[in-house]
């Protein structure tokens, strides 16, 4: 359940690119990803340790109970805090939207527009 693969491997798919787009397209949607990766990041380290702090408050011993709870917490709102900015990345990653959006921003104001 898939389609044909366009290059027959990544530095075929780097020369192609580069060749249709220059060095420009090479960088394509690199500051989405690094805003993506930056709120995964933070929505992750500061609910986990926030998570731990309030239940050994709350009486909770620190044990692979106490890790599992945070871990499984802080996964959900670092996912939940980056889901949108995935979206984006993924757009303006892809080659098939490329030419709608002229930034990650612009994207962004395009999705909520619509």
């Amino acid at each position: 359940a898939g389609s044909v693969p366009s290059h027959a491997n990544t530095f075929a798919a780097f020369t192609d690119i580069f060749r249709h787009e220059g060095l420009h397209g090479l960088w394509r949607g690199v500051s989405a990803n690094m805003t993506r990766a930056s709120l995964l990041s933070a929505g992750q380290l500061t609910t986990y340790d926030t998570c731990k702090q309030v239940a050994t408050g709350a009486g909770w011993k620190d044990g692979p109970r106490l890790h599992l709870l945070s871990s499984c917490l802080s996964g959900l709102v670092a996912q939940l805090v980056c889901m949108p900015a995935d979206v984006v990345k993924t757009r303006v990653q892809s080659g098939q939207h490329a030419q709608l959006y002229r930034s990650p921003w612009h994207c962004l104001r395009c999705i909520v527009r619509d």
